[in-house]
């Protein structure tokens, strides 16, 4: 890969970020070692792998699926690779919290309620999955079994490893965050409330 052009969405795009984290684990620098190149979402990331234009490039289904079938092949499954890391979240703020919280906590518990669906409902999820996605039935639960149920934890706490992580990242670029600690950006009482009075375990009973 060394050398190589990789294709990524744009600069500072959830992929760069990955890309960033995850290839040193493999010896390989890509702020120094590979040419990132902007070129779009998946689907245009896909047509420049294809088209030669790219070596490499993030990639997740259908379109993993479809580069399989003509022969290209996976170097790492990023799902895999132990790195613990928050991206998708529910943000608000401390403000909207103190003036909402009876507003707040019921989101809370149809959210919970919706990833229960998810967990609990494979083939149901996986046609709603098909109506956005555009994907075959093979790619469609390629995408359920390898990205949604291992990014979707059962009980949505916030992860402050994956806060941590992220918080590390940033302080190369931002460093009055040196000071900053996960807890500064979490309020998870909502779900330790719904918890601790057993709504998860009466939802996954």
């Amino acid at each position: 890969m060394k050398g190589k052009r990789f294709g990524i969405a744009r600069i500072g795009a959830a992929d760069q970020t990955a890309a960033l984290l995850v290839m040193p684990r493999f010896g390989i620098q890509p702020d120094k070692d590979l040419s990132l190149i902007a070129v779009g979402a998946v689907p245009s990331r896909f047509a420049a792998l294809t088209s030669g234009s790219v070596a490499a490039t993030l990639l997740i289904p259908p379109e993993t699926t479809k580069a399989r079938e003509l022969g290209f092949r996976v170097l790492a499954n990023f799902m895999d690779i132990d790195i613990e890391y928050q991206q998708n979240a529910i943000y608000t703020t401390r403000n909207f919290i103190n003036r909402k919280a009876d507003a707040l906590r019921q989101f809370v518990m149809a959210y919970s309620e919706g990833i229960h669906f998810i967990h609990t409902n494979p083939k149901a999820t996986q046609q709603i999955m098909k109506k956005y996605l555009k994907g075959d039935d093979k790619s469609i639960e390629e995408a359920y079994l390898e990205v949604v149920l291992k990014a979707v934890p059962k009980i949505p706490y916030p992860t402050k490893t994956g806060l941590q992580t992220l918080l590390n990242f940033m302080m190369k670029t931002t460093p009055e965050l040196a000071n900053a600690k996960p807890e500064d950006f979490i309020d998870s009482h909502f779900i330790k409330e719904l918890e601790d009075s057993g709504f998860y375990t009466k939802l996954y009973r």
